[in-house]
């Protein structure tokens, strides 16, 4: 991997096989905005995007709970042309525009994360940081003129950006931001207890999150093992679903979440749920035979030594720059991942599943039960206190 500062942003490139590509990554995400202001980064990143001509190659944008990132594929001139008019795009954005690209995002109606892994991170975190990812806000054509003009102010510059190619930068490139602080960011504390515990929501089927150390190889493994042993019984065995699904969730330097979801066929939901729940008993109470591990750490091995990896470590360490995250590199995960056994996995999967939260469909009837057989509390709404007793008392109108 090669570093550069390119007009003080920082250039990570490293030679692979292919057409030059590049993405240029923001610090900046739905986690950033508030209740209030859902969909101002979308919104920011529609206004540059319409600002191209007709490019003849691959380029698109996009928006998730982190970052924001424009993405291009094409002739070293060409990515370079690309870069340069997406920076000044954003030093002067078409504010005129605001009303159609309002509709247009209105129309494209898209989410941020899986609705299940959604609906686990707000239940976890209220409607702040990356809680807000199940919410709609009050609407893309409400958002505010202001609201866009702090968000760039704020995101959208070369102290918070990294540009990430595969191959060297192209000579003449030029990344035209203006300077700016590095922008503070929420710890991202929850608001509910940590764990275990299950709750009813409009999901299309149950999901699990784990909140842990995301570089923790045997907790990552662990997730893997049940992944694959859910697969396993729920499609294979009794075909219930298609896919055993799962996010990986940046919180915070350090910490995350892990999400397992799952579809079910239509009925079946209540087995599904019972499935997933005892499987990850069953991973945190019994250790893992030798030969399963074995199998899981070669599928490790399998990802993280392919050469197509090394674009996976550029977008990483981008990330790391902008978020201050250090994520683990390859070489060091693998070497970690082949020293577990079966009781550290066991131990650290029993550790992450303190933290449990279980999330099942409204129209389905579940008792989830801890290892000891005791009930696993149900979420329900906060019960308030008194209330304040400041104040002007008036009668009943």
């Amino acid at each position: 991997m090669q570093r550069e500062l390119i007009d003080g942003v920082p250039v990570l490139w490293a030679e692979t096989p292919g057409p030059l590509e590049a993405t240029l990554v923001f610090g900046c995400g739905v986690r950033d905005e508030t209740f209030r202001t859902l969909g101002v980064t979308h919104l920011v990143e529609h206004l540059a995007m319409s600002t191209l001509p007709r490019l003849h190659f691959d380029h698109n944008a996009s928006v998730d709970l982190a970052l924001t990132q424009f993405t291009c594929t094409g002739r070293p001139e060409q990515v370079a042309d690309f870069l340069e008019r997406v920076c000044s795009a954003l030093c002067a954005l078409p504010l005129e525009r605001i009303e159609r690209e309002a509709g247009v995002l209105e129309a494209e109606g898209s989410g941020v994360a899986d609705p299940t892994t959604a609906e686990l991170l707000s239940i976890r975190y209220g409607t702040a940081g990356v809680g807000l990812a199940s919410f709609g806000g009050p609407g893309p054509d409400r958002i505010p003129v202001e609201a866009v003009q702090d968000t760039v102010a704020r995101f959208f510059h070369a102290q918070n950006a990294a540009l990430v190619l595969t191959g060297a930068p192209p000579a003449g490139l030029r990344l035209p931001l203006p300077a700016g602080e590095r922008p503070a960011r929420a710890t991202g504390q929850p608001v509910r207890q940590a764990g275990p515990a299950w709750q009813q929501a409009q999901v299309p089927g149950p999901g699990l999150a784990l909140s842990c150390d995301l570089n923790d190889q045997a907790v990552f493994l662990a997730v893997q093992l049940l992944r694959q042993r859910l697969t396993e019984a729920v499609r294979h065995r009794e075909g219930l679903t298609y896919d055993v699904g799962g996010d990986v969730v940046f919180v915070a330097p350090g910490r995350g979440e892990r999400t397992i979801c799952m579809e079910a066929r239509e009925g079946q939901e209540q087995r599904v749920t019972e499935l997933l729940w005892q499987e990850a008993l069953r991973l945190a109470t019994e250790e893992a035979p030798e030969a399963e591990l074995a199998e899981e750490v070669e599928a490790a091995r399998e990802v993280l030594l392919d050469p197509r990896a090394v674009e996976y470590e550029l977008m990483e360490a981008a990330a790391e720059l902008v978020l201050g995250d250090a994520p683990m590199r390859g070489r060091a995960r693998l070497d970690l991942i082949e020293k577990l056994t079966p009781a550290r996995l066991r131990e650290a999967f029993a550790a992450a599943l303190g933290s449990a939260l279980l999330v099942v469909p409204c129209d389905i009837e579940v008792r989830p039960r801890r290892a000891d057989g005791t009930e696993l509390p149900q979420f329900s709404c906060g019960q308030g206190g008194e209330l304040p007793t400041v104040g002007e008392s008036s009668a009943r109108p």
